[in-house]
């Protein structure tokens, strides 16, 4: 073999040799990140019921159905009017009243959901306003606020609170009922 031709092979062998050297230490391509688990949207209904008693009569019941969907935003349920107000300098401004509720819900293991509620809930007093507001024209308001939690199954209800009115010795209670959308 003639020597130039040696020289070729040679040269033919060492870039086969260094190209596959430089392959070698390339990084191999980086593996396909797993999938993600497939995100569960569970829905559930929430039904508050807000009910008024005096002494073991009951005086109202206000039912409120809220549908919330676990680990998601919260539900907001705004209910209600605006009352006008005279103000002393003449003119009027309004107050709401009626019912604010806020629920958001988060999955716990074995079934179970953390129910957190916020309700808010104001009216104007009836014949006890008399009492509370002689020297005005303007009705006098009551409000109610709660703001907890609670853990639930599917099926469950649960009293979240009951509290009395100082001023006409009211007591509200709050029921709460979870069910899960099918």
């Amino acid at each position: 073999m003639s020597t130039h031709v040696k020289m070729l092979v040679v040269v033919a062998l060492a870039a086969i040799v260094g190209a596959s050297h430089a392959a070698a230490q390339d990084k191999p391509p980086a593996p396909l990140p797993a999938p993600k688990p497939a995100l569960v949207i569970i829905p559930i209904n929430v039904q508050v019921v807000i009910s008024k008693f005096q002494g073991d009569k009951k005086v109202s019941s206000l039912s409120h159905s809220l549908a919330v969907t676990v680990d998601g935003g919260p539900s907001r349920l705004r209910m209600g009017a605006k009352v006008p107000v005279r103000q002393m300098q003449g003119g009027v401004s309004y107050q709401d009243v009626g019912t604010n509720i806020d629920c958001n819900a988060t999955t716990l293991d074995g079934g179970r959901f953390r129910i957190m509620l916020t309700v808010e809930d104001t009216s104007i007093y009836g014949d006890e306003r008399a009492e509370l507001a002689k020297a005005t024209d303007n009705p006098t308001f009551r409000s109610f606020h709660l703001s907890t939690s609670a853990v639930l199954r599917d099926g469950q209800s649960a009293q979240f609170t009951a509290a009395t009115d100082k001023v006409n010795g009211e007591v509200t209670k709050v029921d709460v009922t979870l069910t899960v959308v099918k």
